[in-house]
């Protein structure tokens, strides 16, 4: 479904292509990106065995172009992202109301509720993020709205419940994470930082005992977090982790690429299966030559958040940060 949607926004925007595919002056993000794919490909190529022929990945590079076009699209139409933003927000609001009701909705075994069978941990990033913006949007009133922004504190609570029902750890983390930034930016940019500093000191720490105890209020949270790494998901997983671990250590440098990574894994485990863990991939299909290109680009997308909140105060950058470590780094649960 996300590759429809991706697709059919770039036949939307291809009309434009001279405009939405233009690389002058977003050379600077779009290098590493393209860096990374091409040496992930050359490796893939080098790498190309009996078991396995993948030389590129369908969704990355589907992933690379979008994320060109919709860089010149903002640059193009200056509020196209926060209007794609305040959908989002809308799109989590009827999201959580149709989990609520369990429109296509499924309950796990441990109480965990998913939509149309998404990921779980997805999900709930996915929800954190649109309370996110929602919050900045009535804080900032980026798009205008006046008296009519604060209409979406209606909606904090049902999303902020969508995220609870997932049972996702790192997505009922992720509003907290904002509010912390929050406060550092703005000591970062008062005159009288320590004033600020003395006053987030007190205030922060009874916000997230507050947050968290809400959070536990949840049994599925609850018990997930009782349970911790004795949980048979996450004893799973460092076994996958170590596995991975091991089949890196093999060729840390270069790394297998997808097809090779494809044969290690299999020879491995008995079957392909993720790691579930992005840097992990990384390392195995590119090495730590890989790894550093994409560290690179990531730098640069956090500078500029800092620059952008400098310059214009602009929060929703810097506070979407959390969610796109979770994202990029992160997505596990």
């Amino acid at each position: 479904m996300a590759k429809l949607a991706g697709i059919c926004y770039l036949l939307a925007v291809f009309p434009s292509y001279k405009i939405i595919f233009n690389f002058n002056k977003i050379w600077y993000f779009i290098w590493p990106i393209i860096a990374f794919l091409g040496w992930m490909t050359l490796i893939s190529l080098i790498n190309i065995n009996s078991y396995s022929s993948r030389f590129i990945d369908s969704a990355v590079f589907l992933n690379v172009v979008i994320f060109i076009a919709i860089i010149n699209h903002a640059r193009k139409d200056i509020n196209s992202l926060e209007k794609a933003l305040f959908a989002f927000a809308i799109g989590s609001f009827i999201t959580a109301i149709l989990m609520y009701f369990g429109v296509g909705g499924e309950v796990d075994e441990g109480g965990r509720k998913t939509f149309f069978k998404a990921d779980l941990n997805e999900l709930g990033i996915k929800l954190a993020m649109g309370f996110t913006v929602a919050v900045v949007m009535i804080y900032q009133d980026i798009l205008n709205l006046g008296r009519k922004r604060f209409y979406l504190f209606l909606l904090l609570p049902v999303i902020i419940g969508g995220v609870i029902s997932t049972g996702s750890r790192t997505a009922i983390a992720l509003p907290i994470l904002s509010v912390i930034i929050f406060s550092l930016l703005l000591v970062l940019r008062s005159k009288q930082k320590f004033l600020f500093f003395a006053l987030a000191s007190i205030i922060l720490p009874i916000f997230v005992v507050a947050a968290a105890f809400l959070a536990l209020q949840s049994e599925v949270l609850s018990a997930r977090m009782s349970t911790g790494s004795a949980s048979g998901s996450n004893a799973m997983r460092l076994f996958l982790w170590l596995g991975y671990a091991d089949i890196i250590s093999e060729n840390y440098i270069f790394g297998y690429g997808l097809s090779g990574s494809d044969l290690a894994v299999y020879k491995y485990f008995g079957l392909f299966e993720s790691p579930h863990n992005v840097i992990l991939e990384i390392l195995t299909y590119s090495g730590v030559i890989g790894l550093f290109i994409y560290f690179i680009f990531l730098i640069r997308v956090f500078f500029s958040t800092y620059k952008i909140f400098l310059q214009s105060s602009h929060l929703m950058p810097a506070l979407l940060l959390p969610s796109i470590i979770a994202f990029t780094l992160i997505l596990q649960g």
